[in-house]
């Protein structure tokens, strides 16, 4: 379900393991534990995740910004709708549409 248009936005959730961390990082990083490493290392990458996803996002805005002001060729165009497909909620791609995308996903990939 859908937030209501006017409502209050919400508040991102607390970190039930701020303590946790805020522990872990006071340790000298040379007494570190393997498992304290990894912890404090699962939390880095996931703001780079975060992150990641972020600028992808606004590409994906900024192309398809492009692409309604006639601003793309006709290859990057094609190929933005194989990339970044847009649908309408709830619309089902077919299986040949979904294959494209994941074949040009891969081939970003390298």
């Amino acid at each position: 379900m859908s937030p209501q248009p006017n409502a209050a936005p919400q508040a991102p959730a607390a970190d039930p393991y701020a303590a946790l961390r805020k522990s872990v990082e006071g340790v000298d990083e040379k007494d570190r534990t393997p498992a304290e490493r990894q912890f404090l290392r699962a939390h880095a990458l996931e703001a780079d995740r975060a992150d990641v996803m972020k600028k992808i996002a606004s590409n994906r805005e900024y192309l398809r910004l492009m692409a309604d002001n006639d601003e793309l060729s006709g290859d990057i165009a094609d190929w933005l709708e194989d990339f970044y497909p847009q649908k309408e909620k709830g619309e089902r791609r077919s299986d040949d549409e979904i294959e494209r995308t994941r074949r040009a996903k891969a081939a970003a990939r390298g």
